[in-house]
């Protein structure tokens, strides 16, 4: 008999066979029990967190033309890093800077559509709306317990 696999992660799952009304043979134990044993992997739940940036935070002596990558701990969708999930922003402001996006499954790249002014500071924000392969959002910080709010 074919058994029909799937690809999701379950308990073992264990069954009887009763047998009964033997033809040209004797039973001596009528019950006997089978186990299917899950082969799946565990979902993934880790949270993918930005491992490195480039130029790293508080870098001093950076042009005027500095892109910036942000590095990923594991592939994530890359339909989620858009304009509004990656952002670039001068000092305090809460409007962010005009920037084109380079993606790939581990990293994204913001190039400022502007020239940058080496006088001010500059930061780079990847919100929770980043996910990685299996759904689960940006942890922002792995310091702090569970995944934080979206900015």
């Amino acid at each position: 008999m074919p058994v029909n696999g799937d690809n999701l992660h379950e308990p073992d799952e264990t069954f009887f066979v009763i047998l009964h009304s033997p033809t040209n043979a004797t039973i001596s134990h009528a019950q006997g029990i089978g186990t299917i044993i899950n082969d799946d992997p565990p979902p993934d739940t880790t949270a993918p967190t930005v491992t490195t940036t480039i130029p790293q935070a508080g870098a001093k002596g950076v042009s005027r033309t500095t892109t910036v990558k942000a590095n990923f701990s594991e592939a994530v969708q890359a339909s989620t890093l858009t304009s509004e999930n990656v952002q670039l922003f001068w000092g305090n402001s809460t409007k962010p800077l005009k920037a084109t996006l380079s993606k790939t499954s581990d990293s994204v790249t913001l190039t400022p559509s502007q020239r940058l002014d080496a006088k001010n500071s500059y930061r780079a924000v990847v919100s929770t709306g980043v996910k990685d392969l299996e759904g689960n959002a940006l942890d922002q910080d792995p310091n702090v317990t569970d995944n934080q709010p979206k900015q």
